[in-house]
């Protein structure tokens, strides 16, 4: 017999193997469950713009996308950051719900910092479906 295995979910965690070329790049996935977070890493330089938009895409469409950027490493020392990014070895420094089209999500962000940084993307109000992440360097 043969065994063939194949990862087809994206993680959401700070230890994803899923990258966005910050240049330009997208990806189609899914949120499956209510809860779903997945994870993208991106390295980004200080001071360029990016866009990122996270839509519904595909026959079961997400109906309202969420998305943040975490920079990695940052915000271990702070107590009031939030302990799930503190754990995945980050905090927020930027999210957006619904500046796209309709409840889609866009968000436009200027890093002060260079280096990596993890894109989250996610439903709120518990809904599931596919969606498109999409970056662009402006």
């Amino acid at each position: 017999y043969s065994l063939r295995a194949v990862d087809t979910d994206v993680p959401g965690h700070a230890y994803t193997d899923e990258y966005l070329d910050a240049a330009d790049d997208s990806r189609a996935s899914s949120i499956e469950i209510p809860g779903d977070l997945d994870v993208f890493r991106v390295t980004l330089e200080a001071g360029v713009t990016y866009q990122i938009d996270v839509s519904g895409h595909g026959a079961n469409p997400l109906a309202d996308p969420f998305v943040a950027v975490i920079q990695e490493g940052a915000g271990m020392e702070e107590a009031s950051a939030d302990a799930a990014l503190v754990r995945d070895g980050g905090r927020r420094v930027a999210s957006d719900d619904d500046s796209g089209d309709g409840l889609d999500a866009r968000l436009r962000f200027r890093p002060e910092v260079a280096g990596d940084y993890l894109i989250q993307v996610s439903g709120l109000s518990n809904t599931t479906g596919g969606y498109e992440v999409k970056i662009v360097r402006r």
